[in-house]
């Protein structure tokens, strides 16, 4: 589910520079709905909660201007759908593409525009290939 949602918001992106607020409100909700599948009805709790640990770990990185409220959002969205670990590693993903998109796009273009829904969709991917490799048997 999180990767269709991150895909509708990567074509809204590339399309109109901004991601719809009602996707990002779709996405919190089945995030939530995640969380209570997991944790009962406390887990209405558990994702406030996550969603605002997120958020105030970006918050330094938006203020300075390191990343814009659409990915602070994104992020926080994110946290709804992993545990804690694979959070972190996914989170490494994202902005290992996310780098790698900006490295490209500086030494390609003049252009200033990064969309941080292209980091955030092709990290998870690779994240969740990583997943399915190490369930379906493989080794890294």
């Amino acid at each position: 589910m999180l990767v269709a949602l991150l895909f509708v918001a990567f074509i809204c992106d590339m399309k109109t520079d901004k991601v719809p607020n009602v996707l990002v409100l779709l996405g919190y909700g089945i995030g939530i709905v995640n969380y209570m599948l997991k944790f009962g009805l406390p887990g209405i709790f558990w994702s406030v909660l996550a969603v605002l640990a997120v958020w105030l770990c970006l918050f330094p990185v938006y203020a300075i201007g390191g990343l814009g409220g659409g990915g602070c959002k994104l992020l926080a969205w994110i946290a709804l759908f992993f545990d804690a670990e694979q959070l972190l590693e996914c989170y490494f993903f994202i902005f290992l593409c996310g780098g790698l998109i900006a490295l490209v796009k500086l030494f390609m273009s003049r252009g200033r525009t990064f969309h941080f829904t292209v980091a955030a969709f092709f990290g998870v991917i690779l994240f969740c290939a990583k997943l399915y490799f190490l369930e379906s048997g493989g080794e890294i």
